[in-house]
């Protein structure tokens, strides 16, 4: 998977090592035809890398295509590929879409902020068997030094709204799982089915 990954220049292999992760809860069904969703595209090398490992899936997308416009995100035209523009905070009926009715996994890799991992959930997990929030700045797991992180100083994260997102999470099995050592202070995923 981490080959998938650095492939394509998709940053969930060397930035983060998130196929410590995936490897483990994929290999089993990586032959399977299943559809995955992917939240957040920004210029596909996610979706590029998911189609490389998963040969016989479909795998869907969603994204404002605010920062790269959808006419500039050349695997949106693959095949095996359906997309969507949206703002994955807001609702979305997805169940009268025969395409877009349920997936076996869900990978939010969207707006990395707690509120929006939060409402995101909430919105989409109705549709997934599995469901992985990437990026997530797990204040109850960092040390004092990460806390102090450039990023968490420009706002938009906070402990009360970290306890919403567990809060939401509660009645679902789920799993955390911390890739930090060696990588970037948000290199958590939280996994829930």
């Amino acid at each position: 998977m981490r080959k998938c990954f650095d492939r394509h220049g998709c940053d969930k292999g060397i930035r983060h090592g998130y196929e410590r992760v995936y490897e483990p809860a994929f290999k089993d069904i990586r032959n399977e035809p299943i559809r995955l969703l992917e939240i957040g595209i920004l210029r596909g090398a996610s979706l590029a890398a998911w189609l490389d490992y998963f040969p016989n899936a479909t795998i869907f997308g969603i994204d404002t295509f605010d920062r790269v416009p959808s006419v500039d995100v050349p695997i949106l035209q693959h095949s095996r590929v359906d997309w969507y523009p949206h703002d994955s905070t807001e609702p979305l009926d997805l169940a009268p879409a025969n395409m877009w009715d349920h997936f076996d996994i869900i990978i939010d890799d969207g707006l990395h902020t707690h509120t929006a991992q939060r409402q995101t959930f909430e919105n989409f997990m109705p549709y997934a068997d599995r469901y992985f929030i990437e990026d997530v700045w797990a204040f109850d797991h960092m040390t004092p030094e990460q806390k102090q992180h450039k990023w968490l100083k420009r706002g938009g994260y906070s402990e009360q709204e970290y306890g919403k997102l567990l809060t939401v999470l509660k009645p679902y099995t789920t799993e955390f799982h911390d890739q930090r050592a060696g990588h970037q202070p948000d290199s958590f995923i939280i996994s829930a089915t």
